[in-house]
C-alpha cells in the first residue's frame, strides 16, 4: 500500500483526478449562476414597470425641493416683498 502511494503514475492520476474535480466543480458553479441570472431576469420583464420618472416623483412630492430651488423662491418672495 506504501509503494503504491509514492508510485509517480498514481500521483499523477489523483492530482488529474483533483484537477478533474476542481474544473467541474466550477462548471456547476456558473451553471447555478447563470440559472439565478436567468430567473432574475425573468422576474424583472415580469414586474410591473415604474411610469413615474424621479422628477415628475419629486414634484409630486412637494416638499422635497432643492436648495437651490429653495433659494431662487427666497430671493424671489424678497424681490416682491419689496415691491
Amino acid at each position: 500500500p506504501e509503494k503504491i502511494a509514492r508510485d509517480t503514475a498514481v500521483k499523477q492520476l489523483r492530482a488529474r483526478i483533483r484537477e478533474t474535480g476542481a474544473r467541474l466543480r466550477v462548471i456547476s458553479e456558473r451553471e447555478k449562476k447563470a440559472e439565478e441570472m436567468a430567473r432574475a431576469r425573468a422576474e424583472k420583464t415580469a414586474a410591473p414597470k415604474m411610469k413615474k420618472t424621479k422628477k415628475t416623483a419629486e414634484a409630486d412630492a412637494g416638499g422635497n425641493v432643492s436648495k437651490r430651488q429653495q433659494k431662487k423662491q427666497k430671493k424671489k418672495a424678497e424681490k416682491q416683498g419689496k415691491k
